[in-house]
Parts: C-alpha cells; structure tokens; sequence
C-alpha cells in the first residue's frame, strides 16, 4: 500500500516498489498461508538495468510486504525471468534438516553476447536462495532469444516439465529429478494466432463442462507483419499477451479449440508477462502493468519507481458461442473497502485518487473517471466498449503513448451483459466486463488525483471507496 498519501501515481493496491524498476512477476508460489511473488527488478534507479529477482510476499493478495533480494547477477549474466516449484519429495536433493526446497528456475543473460541459459537456485527458509553449482541446467547459444522457463508436474506421463522460449516457439523439457532435462516438444503460436518472440510462457488446467482442457498463455514480441495487421483490436501495441486452448500429452501442447481470430488475455495496451501461482489447485494470475513501447519513460519515475502489479485475477474457461474462451476474475475483496454511495446519470465526487465503480450500462451509455480537467471514456455500444485515455493527463513523455493507437480502444463485446467493474488507483485502471470474457488494462498520468465519476445514458453504478 502507499506509504505517501500525497503522491499522485504511487498506486495503494497494485504492487509497486518502495524504490526501482519493476517488470515481469517471477516464481508466483503460494506456501501454506501465504503468497509470494518475485520480480524483474532493478534496485539501484528506476531505468532497465542489470535484472535481479526482487521479492515480496502477501496473505491476502492485495498489501504486500517488500522482502531482501533473492537473486543477484552474476558471471553467467543478469537474473531474467522463471518460476518457483515446491520440491515436495526432494527429488532435486536441495532440501535439507528434512525441509522441502523451493526451486527458483531462471535464466541467466549475458549482456554482451545475449547468451540466455536456464539456471535453478533453490531455498529452504524463501530468504536465502543459493544458485546450483552445475548451473547452466540446460546451455543456450549466444545471440538467440531462449527464456522464462516455467516447470511444472507432469501428471501425464510423470516427471517434471519445463515449458519455455526459444525464439518464435515454445519449447517443452522433460525431466525426472528437476535438474537434467531433455526437449521433448514444441508449439509455434504464429501458425494459428500471432506471431513473433515469444516470451514467457504458462501453461495450466481448466475444468470445462466437457472435460479438462489447458490453457498456454504466451507473451508476445510482435513481427512487424503482425503490427500492420488492420484488426483494430490488434494493431495497437507491438506487445500482447494471447492465448490458446486445447490438450497437453505430456510431451507438448496441441491447439485443438481453434479460433477464428487471436485470442487475447487482456485487451488494454499495459498488460504483459502474466503467469500464475504454482503450489495452489485453482489457476491464479498476475501480470505486469507495463508496455516496452512506453513504460521505460512514464513519469512515475519523479515518485522513485517505475512498473507496478496487476492485481491478482482467477482465471478459468467460459464456453460461448464463438467457443471456449478465457474467463477473469479480479479478485477484490481483501481490498476491504465499502460502498460509499450509489449514482446513476451524473456526476459525483469520490475518494481522492483509488476507488471502485461497479456499474450496470446499456448500450449508449458512458462511465468517466477522472478529475476537473482530464478523464477516461469508457463508452458502451451495441458492439463495442470504446476506451479512450486520450484526455486522461500527462502524454507528453513519449510519443508512442501519445499515439491514437495507443490512446483509444475500440473492444468487441463478446456477451450482451451490462455489468463492468472498473478499478481506478492513482495510475491504473482495471475494466472486467463481459462477465470477465473482457479485461481491460492501462496507464493514465493525471497530474491531480482522479476524484470523480460521471455517468451518461442508461447507466447506475456503486462506489466504493
């Protein structure tokens, strides 16, 4: 939570530094009663530098407590990102005084030859984490794009699997002690959805009305072919988060629910590098609030941080008429606040800086966040949700940002609902709608807090606060 009630940007309920640069979630693991997730992280300014693994940890999701730095660079190279695995069995021989290590899979970057290797470290007390001796645990070449392993149990034919990047395709590693792996697999997500470098890769279960199905959720560098793409829903960013649906056989994935278009897992601009918890039987998510076409330069930087949390959502899958798609869920009752006051076609002051609007909207309506001066449009027609930050504060700091393409969001309704939450805190907004078929994520920089909500059309709404 915000320790500075009078800055404008420190976001209260997604997770920011108290200092540096923050990027991707790493080693998502939930341990007994508690939470902990590590970080891209940058200790030393709020600029991209030589990555470490920061560190936090939560019982409820929402208020976070900063802990020490678990991984340092080292000779090998900067600490990218990975995941963490409970060693229940001590298979890997880490544990110790009969206590089950966490593993935390990494990569390793050397910044001049761009050699990216998958590397382990592993703790029993989640402090001190000690990085294997026999590191790398699977080599790379120089040059090449080969990154964010994620390891999870393989229930299908046993063993252990790591699913990560090499280049445009996802590869699939096998093993049967966590530590020798053998490729047994690959997926290329251009052949039936966008193309470009991927970057990590999650992989889960789903529980359908039709059986179990996984779920591979892929990060994407965009090809240049794909960002001329004229979909409007696509063409606004060189980085996506996209997703598909079919069958795991314990050696690779297969897309078997085809679509007739990419799926997304987030339809804003600033939603990237989502994984989730392992450790946990239910899929549970978090991803970065950030874009490389911008983030390197927004301005939260004059509040000593750059880069913040989503906050935590439940995935799962929803049949529709289209097909399976995802379904997310923001989970926010540990946020604890109430319902302050209930609206319908005006407009009304809020507390200053975060609170939430639930909403019932009917096409022709309008819901605006945002303060005497700037706002965020959320429109609803019989087809689309137009989002537009376009007026929503502070643009100047990068031209990219600045862009229309950036800055207004034409989003296809995929249900006839009329619910939409919206969460607003400092610098960020979260949209659920369309019962969670369409999250909406992105940045605005007013330069006063945001203290008010209009309505317009057909449209009620709470607020909490």
């Amino acid at each position: 939570m915000s320790e500075n009630k009078n800055s404008v940007w420190r976001t209260e309920v997604h997770f920011a530094p108290k200092y540096g640069w923050l990027n991707d979630p790493n080693g998502l693991i939930k341990l007994d009663d508690e939470y902990h997730m590590f970080f891209q992280y940058y200790p030393e300014g709020t600029s991209w530098g030589p990555m470490h693994w920061g560190h936090a940890r939560s019982k409820d999701l929402i208020y976070w407590e900063e802990l020490p730095i678990a991984l340092y660079p080292d000779d090998m190279g900067y600490i990218f990102s990975g995941s963490c695995f409970l060693d229940k069995e001590n298979i890997s021989g880490f544990g110790a005084d009969g206590k089950a290590p966490v593993l935390a899979f990494y990569t390793s970057n050397e910044a001049e030859t761009h050699q990216e290797q998958q590397c382990v470290a592993y703790s029993t007390d989640m402090v001190d984490f000690t990085k294997y001796d026999g590191n790398p645990i699977i080599p790379g070449p120089e040059h090449s794009n080969r990154r964010d392993p994620e390891v999870i149990r393989n229930d299908v034919i046993g063993g252990y699997t790591m699913i990560l990047t090499e280049e445009e395709c996802i590869a699939f590693y096998h093993s049967d002690d966590l530590i020798h792996w053998e490729r047994s697999g690959s997926f290329v997500p251009g052949e039936n959805g966008l193309s470009g470098i991927c970057e990590c890769p999650c992989l889960f279960r789903a529980e359908t009305e039709e059986g179990e199905k996984w779920v591979l959720m892929i990060s994407m560098i965009l090809t240049d072919e794909e960002k001329e793409k004229t979909l409007s829903v696509y063409n606004k960013s060189g980085y996506v988060m996209q997703y598909y649906i079919g069958d795991f056989d314990g050696k690779t994935f297969h897309d078997t629910e085809k679509a007739d278009v990419p799926l997304l897992v987030d339809y804003g601009t600033d939603f990237y590098a989502g994984v989730v918890f392992s450790n946990i039987d239910y899929p549970l998510s978090i991803g970065w609030i950030g874009n490389w076409e911008y983030s390197a330069d927004i301005p939260t930087s004059r509040e000593d941080f750059r880069g913040m949390m989503s906050l935590p959502r439940k995935l799962g899958l929803k049949k529709t008429p289209a097909g399976y798609r995802l379904q997310s869920s923001m989970l926010i009752d540990n946020i604890g606040f109430e319902c302050t006051k209930t609206i319908d076609n005006r407009s009304i002051h809020t507390e200053e800086g975060m609170f939430i609007v639930k909403a019932k909207a009917d096409s022709g309506s309008e819901i605006m966040v945002g303060n005497d001066v700037h706002a965020i449009s959320v429109k609803i027609t019989d087809t689309e949700y137009i989002v537009d930050r376009s007026n929503a504060g502070k643009k100047d700091f990068n031209e990219k940002y600045a862009e229309e393409r950036c800055s207004v969001f034409r989003i296809p309704r995929q249900t006839d609902s009329n619910e939409l939450t919206l969460i607003w805190d400092h610098a960020v907004l979260e949209i659920e709608a369309d019962n969670g078929l369409t999250p909406v994520t992105l940045f605005a920089f007013p330069e006063k807090n945001y203290d008010r909500v209009e309505l317009k059309g057909n449209v009620t709404a709470e607020i909490f606060s």
